[in-house]
């Protein structure tokens, strides 16, 4: 059977890193803390589920979603 592979984008300390420690028990997490590993990772891989914390403030992560959105990585 195939593992769920899901990437996170993410500050340290950030809101969802509790629900990333859960998700590490079941699946195959791997954690982006800037949006430029976060592109490297999306162009070189495919992921079932993309985890994207929009709440930084100095990062534009809505562009970053509108990217991915285009990105077809199928």
């Amino acid at each position: 059977m195939k593992a769920i592979k899901i990437l996170v984008l993410e500050s340290k300390d950030s809101s969802i890193s509790k629900i990333v420690e859960i998700l590490k028990n079941s699946f195959q997490v791997e954690i982006c803390v800037s949006n430029d590993e976060f592109l490297d990772h999306i162009y070189n891989n495919i992921y079932d589920l993309y985890l994207i914390n929009i709440n930084e403030k100095n990062l534009p992560r809505i562009e970053l979603i509108k990217l991915l959105n285009d990105y077809q990585d199928f």
